[in-house]
């Protein structure tokens, strides 16, 4: 679109990829400087694991999936996530 800009870090383009979830229950996968399999597989592991589950009632939570760092906030029918780590990010829906 017009008016629109490319992402960039300190003047270097960043690569931002749309790619597809494989899961039922997973939507909306987006990766920042990593490959789609990376991302799904941050997601999967995300997903499997108990320390990432929010409690009940929570609005927000965070944990630890391997090197990444992620963040979740739950939405209407599930929960936005983020997950970091220096340089690289992944970002999906949860379905809950």
């Amino acid at each position: 679109m017009e008016g629109e800009r490319e992402p960039t870090l300190k003047g270097r383009h960043v690569e931002v990829t749309e790619c597809e979830t494989r899961a039922a229950d997973l939507a909306m996968l987006r990766v920042t400087e990593a490959r789609c399999s990376e991302g799904r597989r941050v997601m999967r592991d995300w997903q499997r694991s108990r320390s990432c589950a929010p409690p009940a009632g929570a609005s927000r939570h965070g944990c630890a999936v391997g090197s990444y760092r992620c963040a979740s906030i739950a939405i209407r029918g599930g929960v936005a996530v983020s997950c970091f780590r220096p340089g690289q990010a992944v970002a999906f829906r949860a379905r809950r």
